[in-house]
């Protein structure tokens, strides 16, 4: 069994209702991941059944970064809008929320960001290119 997928901005860019969106394989998409994947792997097996999904993630339309922080609801933090970056912002961000909610910085490892660099009520950060890639 192979699983792959993609980062091509077009296949990450639909804007799709959470409640009724198609979770289906899109044959044009099928075909353009099977194109790129037999250009890569040549001599790979043509054989078998071919089955796919789709799924979504949240991003920040605005600027495609997270948004971290108190929101206006007293005691309610945001933090979410991560375009797919989550797990390798994780370390950074548990740091940053703990800073917020606490008001300690413990230490050398602590991320040292402005609180409200992210913070739900910011400008947009200003970007050469928008693209969740960011």
């Amino acid at each position: 069994q192979l699983v792959f997928g993609s980062v091509d901005h077009r296949f990450e860019s639909e804007i799709v209702d959470p409640d009724d969106y198609n979770t289906a394989l899109d044959p044009d998409v099928k075909q353009d991941y099977l194109t790129c994947l037999f250009h890569r792997l040549p001599t790979l097996p043509r054989d078998g059944e071919i089955v796919g999904f789709s799924s979504m993630y949240t991003v920040n339309q605005d600027d495609v970064h997270p948004m971290i922080g108190e929101t206006k609801v007293g005691g309610l933090w945001a933090c979410n809008g991560f375009s797919g970056h989550g797990f390798k912002l994780a370390p950074a961000v548990g740091s940053l929320v703990a800073q917020q909610i606490t008001g300690v910085r413990v230490g050398a490892w602590d991320t040292a960001v402005a609180h409200d660099f992210m913070g739900p009520y910011r400008e947009p950060l200003t970007l050469k290119v928008k693209t969740h890639f960011a």
